[in-house]
């Protein structure tokens, strides 16, 4: 059975807000025109093809954007299609409570 070893380290991460006026789907588009897509099964071919560690490193870098930067994964948080209705019961309610003291 082979040994494994597991090691872990805090890192310290620096979150940045970016307020604008420009439409959130056009920063977004923005943002993705910049960045690329790493591409996990073909990694994964070229591993199991046995191509050299500096082709499976070449094709990994040719994955970022202009940036030099890519995306892993994509995270719609707001994709539900229930939050709409989720939100226009809590208007509602605060709607109500508002009125109900005023």
């Amino acid at each position: 059975m082979k040994d494994t070893t597991r090691t872990s380290r805090i890192v310290a991460v620096e979150h940045i807000r970016v307020h604008t006026a420009r439409p959130f789907a056009e920063v977004v588009r923005s943002i993705e025109a910049e960045t690329g897509v790493f591409d996990a099964a073909a990694v994964q071919a070229r591993l199991q093809a046995k191509e050299p560690p500096g082709e499976v490193l070449g094709a990994i870098a040719a994955m970022a954007g202009r940036s030099g930067l890519m995306r892993f994964v994509a995270l719609d948080q707001f994709e539900d299609p229930g939050i709409d209705e989720v939100a226009r019961e809590l208007d509602e309610k605060m709607a109500a409570l508002v009125g109900a003291k005023g």
